[in-house]
């Protein structure tokens, strides 16, 4: 973790605790004991969305279960130039760190499991002996903003940067 977000985390971690917007209680030294949660308050940043990882299913829309979340590789960026387009990464930002399990998460699929998808149709209801169809990961090169957390799980601090946007969805007709 960079210093810069490091200091960023100090203060929003201190100020969490006085003004009762998290449930942040440090343990001696800073060290998490498990429970603990800090979020970083205030602007969300922007972010590019790159490679997309399954996390449930098989991997293919094809499959008797269809894959329904992914956690997605990014680079922070900073616009740049007007209109579509224009995108630069932030030297030195946020980005995903595979080393360390840092990646972006889709609240719209946090829901998804075999049933139930965050989108709102269900996987029974988009298979049937005329049509199939199965939901997309997000595609690579997609802009969104994003919200960095961090929190603790067996005594170790983990990130996680969560957005918000709707899978596409694909699917195939019966002849």
């Amino acid at each position: 973790m960079s210093d810069s977000l490091r200091e960023q985390l100090e203060v929003v971690s201190q100020r969490t605790a006085l003004d009762g917007l998290g449930d942040y209680a440090p343990a001696a030294g800073g060290a998490p004991t498990g429970g603990e949660f800090r979020q970083l308050i205030g602007e969300p940043i922007l972010i590019k969305i790159g490679n997309a990882t399954a996390l449930n299913g098989s991997g293919t829309g094809h499959a008797t279960a269809p894959t329904t979340q992914w956690k997605y590789a990014f680079v922070q960026v900073r616009k740049t130039a007007v209109a579509y387009g224009g995108w630069s990464t932030v030297t030195g930002g946020h980005a995903s760190d595979a080393g360390a399990e840092i990646y972006a998460f889709n609240g719209m699929e946090d829901p998804n499991g075999s049933e139930v998808l965050g989108i709102g149709p269900t996987m029974s209801s988009m298979d049937t002996d005329a049509y199939r169809f199965w939901p997309l990961p997000i595609v690579a090169g997609v802009v969104v903003e994003a919200r960095l957390f961090q929190f603790s799980v067996s005594g170790s601090w983990k990130q996680e940067y969560w957005f918000s946007l709707p899978n596409g969805l694909d699917g195939e007709c019966a002849e």
